[in-house]
Protein backbone atom coordinates (compact mmCIF):
# COMPACT_ATOMS: atom_id res chain seq x y z
CA UNK A 1 0.00 0.00 0.00
CA UNK A 2 1.52 3.28 -1.07
CA UNK A 3 1.00 6.38 1.01
CA UNK A 4 0.56 9.67 -0.76
CA UNK A 5 3.28 12.11 0.15
CA UNK A 6 2.07 14.82 2.42
CA UNK A 7 3.47 17.96 3.91
CA UNK A 8 2.58 19.04 7.39
CA UNK A 9 1.81 22.66 8.06
CA UNK A 10 3.75 24.33 10.86
CA UNK A 11 0.70 24.18 13.15
CA UNK A 12 0.13 20.49 12.43
CA UNK A 13 3.78 19.70 13.04
CA UNK A 14 3.84 21.55 16.37
CA UNK A 15 0.59 19.91 17.45
CA UNK A 16 1.87 16.44 16.49
CA UNK A 17 5.13 17.06 18.37
CA UNK A 18 3.13 18.03 21.49
CA UNK A 19 0.96 14.94 21.10
CA UNK A 20 4.07 12.79 20.72
CA UNK A 21 5.55 14.16 23.94
CA UNK A 22 2.56 14.62 26.21
CA UNK A 23 -0.41 12.45 25.22
CA UNK A 24 -1.37 9.77 27.76
CA UNK A 25 -2.18 7.11 25.16
CA UNK A 26 0.93 5.40 23.84
CA UNK A 27 -0.77 4.44 20.59
CA UNK A 28 -1.58 8.05 19.80
CA UNK A 29 2.01 9.04 20.61
CA UNK A 30 3.31 6.27 18.34
CA UNK A 31 1.07 7.36 15.46
CA UNK A 32 2.12 10.99 15.87
CA UNK A 33 5.78 9.97 15.78
CA UNK A 34 5.28 7.90 12.63
CA UNK A 35 3.49 10.82 10.94
CA UNK A 36 6.31 13.17 11.82
CA UNK A 37 8.80 10.71 10.36
CA UNK A 38 6.68 10.27 7.23
CA UNK A 39 6.73 14.02 6.76
CA UNK A 40 10.54 13.96 6.73
CA UNK A 41 10.45 11.82 3.59
CA UNK A 42 11.37 8.43 5.03
CA UNK A 43 9.65 5.39 3.53
CA UNK A 44 7.17 3.27 5.44
CA UNK A 45 9.67 0.43 5.54
CA UNK A 46 12.42 2.63 7.03
CA UNK A 47 10.07 4.01 9.68
CA UNK A 48 8.75 0.54 10.49
CA UNK A 49 12.29 -0.73 11.06
CA UNK A 50 13.13 2.30 13.18
CA UNK A 51 10.01 2.01 15.36
CA UNK A 52 9.84 -1.77 15.40
CA UNK A 53 6.45 -1.91 13.67
CA UNK A 54 5.03 -3.53 10.57
CA UNK A 55 5.28 -1.34 7.48
CA UNK A 56 1.54 -1.77 6.88
CA UNK A 57 0.86 -0.09 10.22
CA UNK A 58 2.81 2.94 9.09
CA UNK A 59 1.13 3.04 5.68
CA UNK A 60 -2.36 2.77 7.23
CA UNK A 61 -1.48 5.58 9.65
CA UNK A 62 -0.41 7.80 6.75
CA UNK A 63 -3.45 6.87 4.67
CA UNK A 64 -5.87 7.65 7.50
CA UNK A 65 -4.03 10.91 8.21
CA UNK A 66 -4.60 12.04 4.62
CA UNK A 67 -8.31 11.29 4.98
CA UNK A 68 -9.09 12.42 8.53
CA UNK A 69 -6.15 14.41 9.95
CA UNK A 70 -6.20 14.52 13.78
CA UNK A 71 -9.36 12.40 14.03
CA UNK A 72 -7.29 9.49 12.71
CA UNK A 73 -5.01 9.35 15.77
CA UNK A 74 -7.28 7.76 18.44
CA UNK A 75 -8.37 4.13 18.19
CA UNK A 76 -11.62 3.49 16.43
CA UNK A 77 -14.41 1.67 18.26
CA UNK A 78 -13.99 -2.05 17.96
CA UNK A 79 -16.80 -4.42 17.13
CA UNK A 80 -17.92 -6.88 19.71
CA UNK A 81 -20.80 -8.12 21.77
CA UNK A 82 -23.27 -5.48 22.92
CA UNK A 83 -23.23 -4.41 26.55
CA UNK A 84 -25.06 -6.83 28.79
CA UNK A 85 -26.06 -4.16 31.31
CA UNK A 86 -27.55 -0.85 30.20
CA UNK A 87 -25.98 2.42 31.29
CA UNK A 88 -28.89 3.12 33.69
CA UNK A 89 -28.43 -0.29 35.32
CA UNK A 90 -24.69 0.35 35.62
CA UNK A 91 -25.35 3.71 37.29
CA UNK A 92 -27.76 2.05 39.74
CA UNK A 93 -25.22 -0.64 40.63
CA UNK A 94 -22.48 1.92 41.19
CA UNK A 95 -24.67 4.04 43.47
CA UNK A 96 -25.59 0.93 45.52
CA UNK A 97 -21.95 0.00 45.95
CA UNK A 98 -21.00 3.55 46.91
CA UNK A 99 -23.79 3.72 49.48
CA UNK A 100 -22.96 0.50 51.30
CA UNK A 101 -20.36 -2.25 51.01
CA UNK A 102 -21.89 -5.19 49.18
CA UNK A 103 -20.41 -8.38 47.85
CA UNK A 104 -20.74 -9.07 44.15
CA UNK A 105 -23.35 -11.75 44.92
CA UNK A 106 -25.37 -9.22 46.94
CA UNK A 107 -25.10 -6.66 44.15
CA UNK A 108 -26.32 -9.24 41.63
CA UNK A 109 -29.25 -10.22 43.87
CA UNK A 110 -30.25 -6.58 44.32
CA UNK A 111 -29.90 -5.99 40.58
CA UNK A 112 -32.18 -8.92 39.78
CA UNK A 113 -34.69 -7.91 42.49
CA UNK A 114 -35.08 -4.48 40.92
CA UNK A 115 -35.88 -6.03 37.54
CA UNK A 116 -32.41 -5.82 36.00
CA UNK A 117 -31.13 -7.94 33.17
CA UNK A 118 -30.11 -11.46 34.16
CA UNK A 119 -26.31 -11.60 34.01
CA UNK A 120 -23.53 -13.68 35.49
CA UNK A 121 -21.83 -12.51 38.67
CA UNK A 122 -18.59 -12.05 36.70
CA UNK A 123 -20.29 -9.31 34.69
CA UNK A 124 -20.91 -7.44 37.94
CA UNK A 125 -17.33 -8.04 39.09
CA UNK A 126 -15.95 -6.76 35.78
CA UNK A 127 -18.14 -3.67 35.97
CA UNK A 128 -16.90 -2.91 39.48
CA UNK A 129 -13.26 -3.45 38.50
CA UNK A 130 -13.66 -1.24 35.44
CA UNK A 131 -14.91 1.51 37.75
CA UNK A 132 -11.98 0.95 40.13
CA UNK A 133 -13.91 -0.59 43.00
CA UNK A 134 -11.60 -2.85 44.96
CA UNK A 135 -12.52 -5.18 47.75
CA UNK A 136 -10.87 -8.04 49.54
CA UNK A 137 -12.38 -11.41 50.22
CA UNK A 138 -12.64 -12.48 53.81
CA UNK A 139 -10.21 -15.26 54.40
CA UNK A 140 -11.80 -18.56 55.30
CA UNK A 141 -9.67 -18.79 58.42
CA UNK A 142 -11.13 -15.56 59.76
CA UNK A 143 -14.66 -16.94 59.48
CA UNK A 144 -13.92 -19.89 61.73
CA UNK A 145 -14.30 -19.62 65.46
CA UNK A 146 -10.99 -20.00 67.14
CA UNK A 147 -10.41 -22.08 70.18
CA UNK A 148 -8.64 -19.56 72.38
CA UNK A 149 -7.00 -22.25 74.46
CA UNK A 150 -5.06 -23.51 71.44
CA UNK A 151 -3.61 -20.04 70.78
CA UNK A 152 -2.25 -19.42 74.32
Amino acid sequence: MKVQAFNLSVEEKIRLQNIEKYDENWRIRERAKSLLLLATGLTCKQIAEQLGLNFRTISFTGKHWNEEKFQSLPDRPRPGAPLKITQDEQDNILTWVQAEPLSSQQVLAKHLDTGGTAVHVNTIVNLLRKNEFVWKRTRHSLKKKRDETDFR
